[in-house]
């Protein structure tokens, strides 16, 4: 398969052949997520191949660590403000609010970008996977890991909501209580999601670009309408996402 270069940045690489759009994220991705220009490069190249005739399916992945915890933390530690030893308040401050804005608003776009979209939506991560991109990874239509991923809900460690959208996804994955259960965990492992059905395929590490892309090939080979059509009335009750995220943003004062 040969792929042509679209975007070649710090951030992404974005790569296309006849019938599938790769993005792969890379670098420090809350740069990616808090940059207005380099994330609406991101918005238009995904908009753009829902109309390209030719592209059938988009495939999202990261370098390891990427999407981790690690980054969450280093992000987290730069904007949150120490709250003193006489501070009995459990609300978190952010000493940068502009940029917490922008993380929260700039990837609910993203989410709902991917919720609606008409072609076929691939993930694949590997390593670790913290709260704000589990919902990026969950919408999409085939999801798959390497054996050692996880999923972190890093969000509970500095007092925050779940954002990304996961209260939503999760519950129309698992149900109010059991989402609830999930949510208020530390982390599950690549095996346990696989069993709630979070995941729908874990593969080898080793080449797992290529992996993915073999998995999904036979979808691929779908009429173009069939595929567009099926999408559209699968991606029905993802409507509801619009109103979620406007409900988070009204208790949030977002």
């Amino acid at each position: 398969m040969i792929m042509k270069t679209i975007i070649d940045s710090p951030y992404l690489l974005v790569t296309k052949s006849n019938d599938l759009a790769i993005v792969k994220i890379r670098g420090k991705v809350f740069e990616l997520i808090t940059n207005l220009d380099e994330s609406q490069l991101l918005t238009d190249f995904i908009r753009e191949t829902e109309y390209d005739r030719e592209v059938k399916g988009l495939m999202i992945l990261s370098e390891p660590e990427c999407l981790g915890a690690k980054a969450y933390d280093e992000f987290m530690e730069g904007i949150i403000v120490e709250a003193a030893a006489d501070d009995k308040s459990e609300i978190t401050k952010f000493s940068e609010g502009n940029i917490r804005f922008r993380e929260i608003n700039i990837l609910n776009k993203f989410i709902k970008l991917l919720a609606s979209y008409q072609k076929l939506y691939i993930a694949g991560i590997s390593c670790d996977l913290a709260t704000p991109f589990a919902g990026v990874f969950l919408v999409a239509d085939f999801r798959m890991a390497t054996p050692g991923t996880s999923f972190t809900f890093a969000h509970n460690k500095y007092g925050l909501h779940p954002n990304g959208g996961l209260p939503f996804i999760l519950n129309h994955y698992l149900g109010h209580s059991r989402a609830l259960e999930v949510m208020l965990s530390t982390r599950i492992s690549a095996e346990e999601a696989l069993k709630l059905g979070l995941i729908n395929y874990i593969l080898p590490c080793e080449d797992f670009e290529t992996q993915c892309v073999n998995k999904i090939k036979p979808f691929l080979q779908i009429n173009s309408t069939s595929l567009r059509n099926t999408k559209r009335l699968a991606n029905f009750n993802n409507k509801a996402l619009e109103e979620y995220f406007e409900y988070e943003a009204s208790i949030l004062n977002l």
